[in-house]
């Protein structure tokens, strides 16, 4: 398809359905067609995202919204009222309710066949898309990605729940933090059957200094392209009380060699496996130990073929460095990066205990559009959505706030 920008703008598709007659009209609508500036006034429906349909409609409009998976493109699946994730329920809209009396004052049916909401989406592509993903992609060019540490309580309570909300809210890949008591290629089967893709899964350098091949082999089972070492080791004892600030103060630059070492044993062990392999940072890797920095210790120390970097913005701005200035340096190390608001800047030195995470655009601590332009020319592939505990509002909201944001660069 043509930039949709660009195109001239279609005669407007003021409804479309799929599915049963007026008492069945209870689909989900997406979010984006409620809305004033959309040509298409109101599509209505789900489809789960093995259909047919589901990528037709996925692939028109830059939207594949699910409320679970059917190969049934007629199938409607039924969404309550107060949903709370971001969706607008058809009859709970005054939006919706006026494209849908306009549309039945016209003397539209409430059904209209296969081929006709194939025509129909072809007819308003153009115009849904040009408002919204596809001139959006140019800021933020990554598949909507989220850290699943963000929902790790709800993951706990209901896995299968927790994981088709991500999809409904318009989530695409996941990095894991965890397998909340199942099995790897069940917890694979779980995140795929919600619509979602994993791609990253994070162990403890602990971990994988203690047993890295049991956790490859979880990470295979599991499906994902990336391992991730998501915190160091160090070679004391931590003290009690908040984990960033014990670890900083348990690290020596002995450690920070070890870590190196260790961590180009692990990306050997991966590459054979066919995994590839990253570090992914907080705080404490930009301080200094004996005078040298822990980040320019493990750059120096590892295999740059065996060992890549996940950069978590958010924790390198509170270790007083310059997210986009690490891009520019080290972009061909950097190929993940981790996505999260703060909404003060930490004092430098503080290594996490006046660290509070905000949402993804709001204030002014970090310019996400140098970040992302930064991260696009360097070569990122995959970034995630994180948010971080303890949470000021119901974590699905957090998450619904950020992605409209990413949406709109």
């Amino acid at each position: 398809m043509r930039n949709p920008a660009r195109v001239s703008m279609p005669t407007p598709v003021p409804f479309a359905v799929i599915g049963g007659g007026e008492g069945a009209f209870i689909g989900e609508v997406h979010r984006w067609a409620a809305a004033p500036a959309g040509n298409c006034r109101l599509v209505a429906g789900t489809w789960g995202v093995g259909s047919v349909m589901g990528s037709l409609v996925a692939n028109a409009v830059y939207v594949a919204s699910t409320h679970g998976r059917t190969h049934d493109w007629r199938a409607i699946w039924m969404v309550p009222a107060g949903l709370g994730t971001g969706c607008r329920n058809h009859l709970h809209s005054h939006l919706s309710r006026a494209a849908k009396d306009q549309h039945q004052r016209r003397g539209h049916g409430m059904t209209i066949s296969r081929r006709g909401v194939i025509r129909g989406l072809a007819m308003g592509a153009a115009a849904t898309a040009w408002s919204r993903a596809a001139s959006a992609r140019t800021g933020y060019p990554w598949p909507l990605g989220v850290q699943l540490w963000s929902v790790n309580a709800e993951l706990d309570r209901d896995m299968d729940a927790t994981l088709r909300d991500l999809a409904r809210l318009g989530y695409r890949e996941v990095e894991t933090a965890g397998l909340h008591g199942h099995e790897p290629a069940a917890f694979a089967r779980a995140i795929t059957s919600a619509g979602l893709r994993a791609v990253s899964a994070h162990y403890s350098m602990p971990d994988l200094f203690t047993d890295a091949a049991g956790h490859i082999a979880e990470a295979k089972a599991m499906g994902v392209q990336w391992l991730v070492a998501s915190s160091p080791r160090a070679d004391r004892p931590l003290k009690s009380g908040d984990w960033i600030p014990a670890i900083h103060d348990a690290m020596t630059l002995d450690a920070w060699k070890a870590n190196a070492a260790r961590l180009n044993e692990v990306g050997r062990m991966a590459h054979k496996a066919g995994l590839q392999f990253a570090y992914h940072n907080h705080p404490i890797e930009f301080d200094h130990y004996d005078g040298q920095r822990g980040f320019e210790v493990l750059l120096a120390g590892t295999d740059a073929a065996l060992v890549k970097l996940e950069l978590d913005v958010a924790w390198a701005v509170a270790g007083g460095v310059d997210p986009v200035a690490l891009l520019r340096q080290h972009g061909d190390r950097i190929r993940m990066i981790h996505v999260k608001g703060l909404k003060t800047k930490p004092t430098v030195g503080t290594y996490g205990t006046d660290f509070a995470t905000g949402i993804v655009g709001q204030g002014n601590v970090i310019a996400w559009p140098a970040v992302f332009a930064a991260a696009k020319k360097a070569g990122v592939i995959h970034a995630f959505v994180e948010q971080e505990p303890p949470y000021e509002r119901p974590i699905m909201q957090s998450l619904v706030e950020c992605r409209d944001y990413l949406e709109s660069l």
